[in-house]
């Protein structure tokens, strides 16, 4: 027997069905064959005895005999054998009539009465208990037709079955199975109650002709359910069984089993718990439990051969667990020596953690692996923190320093305003060229340095107050001998322009390809006397730029 058998017993529940299969028999076969019977065992016992009595030649013994058989008939299982008793009453009434002795006629003739009114009363009892029986069965049989006229209505207002358990394979006519399951459970009872009626009426004594006429309304009522039920049981029965070999044929009709073992496994029991639930033939519910156990067992095989590759993949998982065990404990050793650091120690772990996806492991190897690689992550991650910290720490400082700067700044600025009255022009301009150079420090931001050059506006204005007053200050030949080189120097930058203008104009023509010797000595020629012009102009206003100094100086 195979697991499926052990685990999932497949009984076939046939009885219901072998018991339901044959319809009604006519009703005068039912009751000429229980007549028949009952007939032949009550004359062979009546012709025994008769023939026994005609053995016997005392009166005394004949009447013993007779009464003996009466009393027999009468107290036999089932119902008594009143048409033996009254034969053979009857011959004994003949048997009274000879010579027998007063004292044993008397007392035989007491025997013979007390039977004779147990033989009636009986009759009136069995007479009571068949009308009652008649009764019942007539109300049974007006109730099963009454159902049997309103079977569409019930069949409607019964609820659709539920068999439990969920098949992909007979998803797709999972309405058809339970409908027509649905009708066949309804079938099924009227069925039961058809042969109980049946077995019931043939076991109560009435009379052959109302026996006939109930047998009549039973096998109408059966014409009503059997061969519907019939019907639908081949029908569920042929579709189970185009199902199943479908189910077979997709997952089993292959040298390896593809899908997953434990799904068909699952679809294997499934199916078989539905076919205990569907009412199927005796064919159908054969053929597919045999189909389905041979897949079973080709499940077991399939298990096996997993089985083996399982372990080999164990031997090859636990190599690889091994070698990146290896190389893990290297990067720690590494990173512990001082060779690493923490964060080359980091991108190497996780260059094997990237490693551990591109090798084959299992699921517990690959849990092994990442407990180590975590435990190997601790101390580097613990050493990276810190030096998070530490940067942290120290951005913490070099932001502080940087707005004690700014602050100071201000503050320098602040003062330079306050005490700008007092300094002179040099000592202002000074002051505020060292902020302006202080403030050029990287560390400041564009916003702060904007922030102190728009502070620093109003030192500008006062130093230009200063210069201003200072220069009303100098001497009137002082004053007018600034203002002419200022006018000299403003001809000169002028003069530079344009020069500079013309050379440009000259390495232009020369850049070109159109002109000739000639010209092109020309231009030159032309180019070396500008560049001269350039150079004492330059000279000039180098020589202007620095009298106005020095007239500045004097303010």
């Amino acid at each position: 027997m195979s697991d499926l058998e052990a685990s999932v017993p497949v009984e076939p529940e046939k009885t219901l069905e072998k018991a339901m299969a044959p319809e009604v028999a006519p009703a005068e076969t039912e009751a000429s064959a229980d007549t028949k019977v009952v007939e032949h065992r009550e004359v062979s016992a009546l012709e025994a005895a008769l023939a026994e009595l005609e053995k016997v030649e005392a009166l005394e013994v004949k009447l013993q005999l007779a009464l003996d058989f009466m009393e027999r008939s009468l107290a036999q299982v089932g119902a008594p054998h009143f048409k033996s008793f009254w034969e053979v009453r009857k011959q004994a009434l003949e048997y009274f009539k000879g010579e027998v002795a007063p004292a044993i006629r008397a007392q035989l003739w007491a025997r013979y009465t007390d039977l004779t009114k147990e033989a009636r009363r009986l009759k009136e009892i069995l007479d009571e208990q068949t009308a009652f029986a008649v009764e019942q069965i007539e109300m049974a049989i007006k109730a099963l037709e009454e159902q049997l006229g309103s079977f569409a209505e019930r069949l409607e207002q019964t609820v659709l079955p539920d068999f439990g358990v969920q098949s992909h394979t007979l998803e797709p006519h999972l309405d058809f199975y339970r409908g027509a399951q649905r009708e066949l459970l309804l079938l099924n009872a009227e069925a039961a109650r058809i042969n109980a009626l049946r077995k019931e009426l043939i076991k109560t004594e009435m009379r052959v002709r109302q026996k006939n006429k109930f047998f009549q309304r039973l096998s109408a009522a059966g014409d009503h359910v059997f061969p519907r039920r019939k019907e639908l049981i081949r029908e569920v029965s042929d579709k189970f069984i185009i199902d199943v070999d479908g189910f077979v044929n997709r997952h089993f009709n292959k040298e390896v089993l593809e899908e997953s073992l434990f799904a068909l496994r699952e679809e294997i029991k499934a199916l078989q718990t539905i076919a205990k639930y569907l009412t199927l033939n005796t064919r159908s519910f054969t053929q597919t439990r045999t189909h389905l156990s041979e897949c079973w067992n080709k499940i077991k095989l399939g298990e096996k051969e997993r089985k083996k590759e399982r372990l080999k993949q164990k031997a090859t998982y636990r190599q690889h667990v091994v070698d990146l065990q290896q190389k893990i404990q290297e990067k720690v050793k590494a990173f512990q020596e001082g060779t690493l650091t923490p964060q080359q120690a980091h991108e190497q772990l996780d260059g094997i953690s990237a490693e551990m996806r591109r090798v084959e492991l299992g699921r517990e190897e690959v849990q092994e692996l990442r407990a180590c690689l975590q435990e190997a992550y601790q101390p580097i991650r613990g050493k990276i923190r810190e030096g998070e910290e530490h940067r942290r720490r120290e951005g913490r400082e070099k932001e502080e320093q940087r707005l004690a700067k700014v602050v100071a700044l201000r503050q320098r600025i602040e003062k330079l305003l306050t005490d700008a009255e007092e300094m002179t022009v040099e000592v202002v301009a000074g002051e505020r060229d060292a902020i302006l150079s202080d403030s050029a420090d990287k560390g400041i931001t564009r916003s702060e340095r904007t922030d102190l050059e728009r502070l620093l506006k109003p030192v500008r204005d006062l130093l230009a107050d200063k210069k201003a007053k200072a220069l009303m200050n100098l001497p009137v030949a002082d004053q007018h001998a600034l203002q002419e080189l200022k006018d000299i120097l403003k001809e000169h930058l002028a003069l530079r322009a344009e020069i500079k203008a013309q050379l440009e104009q000259y390495r232009k023509a020369l850049g070109g390809s159109g002109l000739d010797f000639e010209q092109a000595m020309q231009f030159n020629e032309q180019q070396r006397l500008e560049r001269e012009r350039l150079e004492k102009a330059e000279h000039s206003i180098q020589e202007i730029q620095e009298k106005i100094a020095d007239l500045e100086a004097k303010i």
